[in-house]
């Protein structure tokens, strides 16, 4: 019988890169969040004489998240003789209702591109499902302008947003 059997579950929460399979191209995370991963405990008891455990979980807040995020969830329970048995699950954590999704027009998106061109970007937004939604969107678009071995601070982009290295160079609304 499984009764009095102690068991644990965590959730861990990372980001996600590609989140959406139709669009891999596309770039969907923040770059200005400095989202780390994290681990939340979830269960600590014991089980029932089925085995079973009732769960009331409050999944944490990620208002902080870089975009959609990747749960992992990794139950153990503690047999009586000193084993362990574990389970590991992988699911899709949506902490918004759409996603905003940018295809850079260079081949690498970590690549440079050059000024005083028409530059033009593909923009996609989508429900945490992968399907189209409308939505007006602001933007603001900056020129980076600094060099790496003085002002780089681990690649952090929100560390140039409010710092004379960034330029702004055009904003508006697309609808």
């Amino acid at each position: 019988l499984a009764s009095n059997l102690k068991a644990d579950a965590e959730l861990r929460l990372s980001k996600s890169e590609k989140p959406f399979q139709s669009y891999t191209n596309y770039t969907f995370n923040n770059p200005l969040s400095d989202f780390e991963t994290t681990t939340f405990n979830i269960f600590d008891g014991t089980l029932d004489n089925a085995g079973n455990a009732s769960i009331q979980a409050k999944i944490p807040l990620a208002n902080l998240a870089p975009g959609m995020l990747r749960g992992t969830i990794l139950s153990r329970v503690f047999e009586s003789g000193g084993d362990m048995s574990f389970y590991n699950q992988t699911v899709v954590f949506s902490p918004f209702s759409s996603y905003v999704g940018i295809k850079s027009p260079a081949d690498n998106p970590h690549t440079f591109l050059e000024t005083d061109k028409n530059i033009t970007f593909d923009i996609v937004t989508l429900n945490p499902y992968g399907k189209k939604v409308n939505r007006s969107l602001e933007y603001k678009i900056y020129k980076m302008d600094w060099s790496w071995w003085w002002n780089n601070q681990g690649n952090n982009a929100a560390s140039y947003i409010n710092n004379t290295s960034a330029q702004p160079l055009a904003s508006g609304i697309v609808a």
